[in-house]
């Protein structure tokens, strides 16, 4: 309403009419409009906690390694839920690809069930075994792919995030078909950091979390099941495992940063583990037997 009175004005001033938008019964009325409300901004989701982010690193392996995932870009980045306590969150992997990609589209909620209830003592398994998570930094995405290969590739985006992506590769926003502009140089590329658990998982650490020194310090993870937006296996376009769990010790304490050059050791143990990890095959065989076993229990019951 406002620009509208702007725009009559100009234009009874224009014919030589003298209407007053200033003052008069149709000044109040304008002034009576109320002005557009103010568009909220939605604060950004939570940075995990050290537990939380050492969790959703280990359980990151767990899934691979019964799903026989291979890792880098197959994982989006986890989600802490702070409204249900400070050692909730969820996760979600891809199981396309996977080496049970097949076996996952005809299994049943029941064996859906049993796989996740695989991956949890999975997790928790490396947690008993206090299996140590270590720092490596690399002064950029590309020279951690080159030493790492995939499995250090960063977290598949989701949801409208993935959207922008798929956008910008089809030319459209900033800087695409038609557009005026020309795009901006690029900034520096960002240091970025590794995170290894040996035999189990390399994961970047895009969200530049605080990890714990090792999983023992978690005490265990417990998966939540059987309710909405709780851990399930999605079968159709996303094609996607959720994941929500909860960290029995949620204060467990974050381990000093990674040093500014990694050590030699610990860079040659990361890359021989990336050989195996960036495989798309069955890493856990515990956890399939005890699947087995648990959804033929659920269904003597």
């Amino acid at each position: 309403p406002r620009a509208s009175a702007n725009v009559l004005a100009k234009v009874t001033s224009d014919i030589g009419l003298n209407v007053s938008w200033t003052s008069g019964p149709l000044a109040s009325r304008m002034a009576a409009v109320p002005a557009p409300p103010e568009k909220k901004v939605r604060p950004g989701p939570p940075k995990p906690s050290a537990a939380v982010m050492t969790a959703s690193v280990v359980i990151r392996g767990a899934l691979a390694a019964v799903l026989g995932q291979k890792l880098g870009g197959v994982c989006a980045a986890v989600v802490p839920i702070p409204s249900e306590g400070p050692g909730v969150a969820k996760l979600q992997m891809t199981w396309k690809g996977s080496a049970r990609e097949a076996e996952i589209k005809k299994a049943s909620d029941v064996e859906h069930e049993a796989l996740l209830r695989g991956v949890e003592a999975a997790a928790n398994r490396a947690i008993e075994a206090d299996l140590p998570v270590v720092r490596i930094a690399f002064p950029d995405a590309a020279a951690a792919v080159a030493a790492l290969g995939d499995a250090a590739e960063d977290e598949a985006p989701t949801g409208k995030a993935a959207k922008k992506g798929k956008d910008k590769k089809k030319g459209k926003g900033e800087g695409g078909e038609g557009g005026a502009a020309e795009a901006a140089p690029p900034p520096p590329p960002p240091d970025v950091e590794v995170l290894h658990v040996p035999g189990l998982v390399l994961a970047m650490n895009s969200m530049k979390g605080p990890v714990c020194a090792s999983a023992g310090v978690l005490g265990s993870v417990s998966f939540a099941f059987g309710a909405k937006n709780c851990s399930a296996v999605d079968k159709g376009k996303k094609a996607v495992v959720v994941v929500k769990f909860t960290v029995a010790e949620p204060d467990a304490p974050e381990a000093a940063a990674a040093a500014a050059a990694p050590e030699a050791a610990a860079l040659e143990a990361a890359a021989a583990d990336a050989k195996t990890l960036n495989v798309a095959q069955v890493r856990d065989e515990a956890a399939i037997a005890a699947e087995a076993d648990a959804a033929q229990a659920a269904q003597d019951v």
